[in-house]
């Protein structure tokens, strides 16, 4: 259309040369969103070496205290969540045994009565296996509760005996010894510390019983046996208590992973 004023007619045509600025629509600019993934960790099999200390509290065991207790268990991660295992221990304990020797009257033993103090040697190597459940996952400190089932070989031994009380008897032997085999269930509640993505520390709390029995817990026999065999039965006794007894242990150790 033309445009007119009081003074100008402009025709609509206008050969004048214009520079000319063009509108596109811009292609959109892609943006990508990155979404990082839970880190997990390829490193699935754990080895950890440990110490601990056992309690053992039962009839007439008033929390007998052992000897620092080694291990060494294997562990596989099946998921990050669960894992089984494997491993072994190895405790000591050393026990004074108190006896009245009045007691052995049935072996014609005459006004001697005073009491005797005999020292027993105890070791018991356990085999396991068991199972943990990690409360959380990819943290640095993991908490988890556990079980496990072990094989017991346990053994007792004297290893001192009262050399006045031994002067009675000739066949009384400075070393006799009884051994005897049990399976144990124990509950575990634990942590685990992770320094990196392969060391850790793990320390935990089990609380363990028998299943089964290996040592005779038969009442003490006195008449028409020798002392060797008396003395045996006291081992034994002593072996029966102990495997039935409550056993609580705290234990710490060093995880690898690899």
């Amino acid at each position: 259309d033309s445009l007119n004023n009081s003074n100008n007619n402009y025709d609509r045509y206008d050969y004048r040369t214009y520079d000319q600025v063009g509108v596109l629509n811009a292609a959109p600019q892609r943006v990508e969103t990155v979404v990082e993934e839970e880190k997990t960790s390829n490193l699935r099999n754990k080895i950890t070496p440990y110490v601990g200390l056992k309690n053992f509290n039962g009839e007439r065991i008033d929390s007998f205290d052992s000897n620092a207790s080694v291990g060494l268990q294997f562990e596989n991660m099946l998921t990050s969540y669960f894992s089984v295992g494997v491993g072994a221990s190895y405790t000591s304990m050393d026990i004074t045994y108190l006896e009245d020797t009045s007691i052995f009257n049935y072996y014609g033993t005459i006004g001697y009565s005073s009491s005797t103090a005999d020292e027993i040697d105890y070791r018991n190597i356990n085999l396991n296996a068991n199972a943990k459940l990690f409360l959380t996952s990819n943290s640095k400190i993991k908490p988890f509760l556990g079980a496990q089932v072990g094989f017991n070989r346990t053994s007792l031994r004297f290893t001192e005996r009262s050399r006045d009380f031994l002067s009675f008897y000739n066949d009384r032997e400075e070393d006799t010894k009884v051994t005897a085999s049990n399976v144990t269930a124990t509950g575990i509640v634990g942590v685990e510390f992770g320094f990196s993505d392969n060391v850790g520390l793990t320390a935990d709390f089990r609380y363990t019983q028998a299943i089964t029995s290996g040592f005779d817990s038969a009442s003490r026999r006195f008449n028409n046996i020798n002392q060797v065999e008396a003395d045996k039965e006291v081992l034994e006794d002593i072996g029966s208590r102990l495997e039935n007894s409550d056993i609580a242990s705290i234990n710490l150790g060093l995880t690898v992973k690899f």
